[in-house]
């Protein structure tokens, strides 16, 4: 029972890492540009 258990966690928890890193691949670059742009328009012209 355990060891079924232990598996269906890892399994889970490698689940949960691929889509936090596909999420913060795809937002990071969001935020970042949208600082840059940011910046842009509060810096003095």
């Amino acid at each position: 029972m355990e060891r079924i258990l232990g598996k269906k966690t890892k399994y889970y928890l490698e689940k949960l890492r691929k889509v936090i890193r596909q999420l913060s691949e795809r937002l990071i670059p969001k935020y970042i540009r949208a600082g840059f742009f940011w910046n842009l328009v509060k810096a003095p012209h």
